[in-house]
């Protein structure tokens, strides 16, 4: 059948915003095609190019913190 969000709500923090932004790796984006039914080897990873599946972990060569 066919199916219509009409709201979500797939509870990212600000923590997860602050991952988004170090990583480059779009969470929110992810989490809300997660909810409607795609799974992560559908998802093309955005900061390979759509080279690699979402399923592939970001890899990183920095560190970051948050400081209240």
């Amino acid at each position: 059948g066919r199916l219509i969000v009409i709201e979500m709500n797939p509870r990212v923090s600000r923590s997860s915003a602050l991952a988004s932004k170090a990583t480059g790796f779009p969470i929110a984006k992810v989490a809300a095609k997660l909810a409607v039914g795609y799974t992560l080897d559908e998802l093309m990873n955005d900061i390979t190019g759509g080279g690699t599946p979402a399923s592939f972990e970001p890899s990183i060569d920095y560190v970051v913190t948050k400081i209240p």
